[in-house]
């Protein structure tokens, strides 16, 4: 039975009447309410429901189960700490990661990235820690447009790959889907490549072989030709 607030001696009432109205000896009755909050332990006494002529009562809970999940941080560390052996040393390496942490905590593990690949005789390592939540734009403003900045760009094109969808059954559909992940990562090269906001346009193209960005440049000075493109890895 489910009611809006249990109270201490629901049940017990419940199953008087219905072992007197059934005529039977044992019935079993589970009564709970609705309201969340009503029964919970006490760590978190911001959730306890309250209302006037009713009081909290500890509950115990029905299931508990403590778990730890390892930062992502530390286990991309220790990924690449346990593929270490398998270098030679004067390898070349490139390491592209993606976390979810913000642009100081991945120049962090950038370095101690960098720093465990040359102790193990990296002869050049090219690491990249990207953004997971937003990894196109995570790779235009961390990687691309610090490459860019000082030089010659007269404008940028920022490609991407149309969304299609051959079923024709998708409820919520667009085109642009690819792009809208990358929003507002025009404003954002404009003000850091101080271009004007029109010559970062973007455009979609189904020449492109996934959902990543592509990204062209043009230089100031003739001959005007791209000379500077590249693709999300």
């Amino acid at each position: 039975m489910l009611v809006d607030v249990a109270g201490a001696g629901l049940a017990d009432l419940v199953r008087s009447r219905a072992q007197t109205r059934l005529g039977v000896a044992e019935v079993k009755v589970d009564v709970r309410s609705l309201h969340a909050g009503t029964q919970c332990c006490e760590k978190l006494p911001a959730l306890h429901y309250q209302e006037p002529g009713y009081q909290y009562r500890q509950g115990t809970p029905s299931f508990q189960e403590d778990v730890v999940i390892p930062w992502e941080g530390k286990r991309l560390l220790d990924a690449v700490k346990a593929a270490l052996p398998k270098l030679k040393p004067g390898d070349p390496v490139k390491l592209l990661a993606r976390v979810s942490e913000g642009p100081e905590q991945r120049l962090r593990l950038k370095n101690q990235l960098q720093e465990m690949l040359s102790r193990a005789g990296a002869k050049t390592s090219q690491v990249q820690v990207l953004c997971a939540y937003k990894p196109g734009v995570s790779w235009l403003m961390d990687d691309i447009a610090p490459q860019l900045k000082g030089k010659p760009v007269a404008s940028l094109k920022i490609e991407f790959r149309k969304n299609a969808d051959p079923s024709g059954t998708r409820a919520m559909f667009s085109p642009a889907r690819w792009v809208h992940e990358l929003y507002p990562v025009d404003e954002m090269l404009s003000r850091e490549l101080a271009l004007p906001l029109d010559k970062s346009p973007s455009r979609s193209s189904n020449r492109l072989p996934a959902r990543a960005p592509h990204i062209v440049c043009t230089p100031m000075t003739p001959p005007a030709r791209n000379f500077w493109p590249a693709s999300l890895p």
